[in-house]
């Protein structure tokens, strides 16, 4: 459940200058603006913009005039999507790894998602569950979050939550490391990771899409925490399906034709089924990592041991 702002306004702090005192102004339940001695952050409908623009790709002319649901890089289609969570059950796969996930959390623990803008799939469960303390950003205004950050620089102390869940996000951010370094900083000793990410995909929202990840050089982002689950996000025949779809968009150009044409190849996707789990990795479509926050680290020397697929 979506926590109401003024019930963890206090986690908060300045992006630029850690060490400043924030001021709050509210108009009941709705804040107004935040501020601190020397300067006023952008608020828009109660959402704060917690941006150091200096040190962000976001850019602060984004948000002038910026209203609700709108987003500074698009939207995908829900229809293509919901069809490709029938039949490749992608949605019920995450969901099985969010139980997972909330199986190793306290009761009353506040899960902080990155990137929610939309909710994620496999996520409806989560904003249903009372006892869970959700709160939300991304980098656009929308009614889905409380407010609006770069996750280079989580604008939240050290230690302020139980869990983070960051889904389809690494790859749209210019340093991964970094983000998976703040989501360290941001969870509380033992604070739980839910970490989804793309291998074999073709790039999308451009052109904020940076990055990919190996099964194993996804579990090396997250070396500082402790493995408790880990598992392929689609396999082949999904990626196969990516790579029709993609050819398709190279020859035809028009995004609607090429949805059109390439629809049935998602059936590709149902191979997938009766390949192996270690067998998948090689050319799998992504990625989930589940870790334990802990004070070990896994070393250069080790990681090559933590490979789970066939060689």
């Amino acid at each position: 459940m979506l926590l109401p702002i003024k019930r963890f306004y206090k986690l908060f702090k300045d992006p630029e200058k850690p060490e400043d005192e924030l001021i709050f102004n509210w108009d009941n339940e709705k804040l107004l603006e935040i501020k601190t001695k020397k300067k006023s952050f952008l608020c828009i409908n109660g959402k704060p913009v917690l941006i150091d623009f200096s040190q962000s790709i976001i850019k602060e002319e984004w948000f002038k005039n910026a209203e609700e649901n709108i987003s500074i890089i698009g939207k995908r289609g829900d229809f293509l999507r919901k069809i490709k969570n029938l039949i490749t059950r992608s949605s019920n796969n995450t969901s099985k790894s969010i139980n997972i996930f909330k199986k190793n959390l306290s009761k009353d623990s506040t899960v902080l998602l990155i990137g929610s803008g939309s909710i994620g799939s496999g996520l409806k469960d989560l904003y249903n569950d009372e006892s869970i303390n959700l709160i939300a950003c991304d980098i656009y205004p929308n009614n889905k979050i409380q407010f609006i950050a770069d996750g280079h620089n989580i604008p939240l102390k050290d230690s302020s939550v139980d869990g983070v869940i960051i889904q389809a996000v690494l790859e749209h951010v210019l340093d991964p490391k970094i983000v998976a370094t703040e989501i360290f900083r941001v969870l509380k000793n033992e604070g739980i990771v839910y970490a989804e990410t793309p291998f074999l995909q073709e790039s999308h929202e451009e052109p904020y899409d940076f990055t990919r990840f190996t099964e194993l050089g996804h579990r090396w982002l997250f070396k500082n925490f402790e493995q408790i689950h880990r598992k392929v996000n689609g396999g082949p025949g999904l990626t196969l399906y990516w790579s029709i779809r993609s050819l398709v968009r190279a020859i035809v150009g028009n995004k609607f034709v090429t949805n059109l044409i390439s629809l049935p190849f998602i059936f590709l996707s149902l191979i997938d089924y009766i390949i192996p789990e270690n067998r998948k990795i090689k050319g799998a479509n992504g990625f989930i990592f589940i870790g334990k926050k802990t004070s070990k680290t896994i070393s250069e020397n080790e990681i090559t041991n933590h490979y789970i697929g066939v060689k």
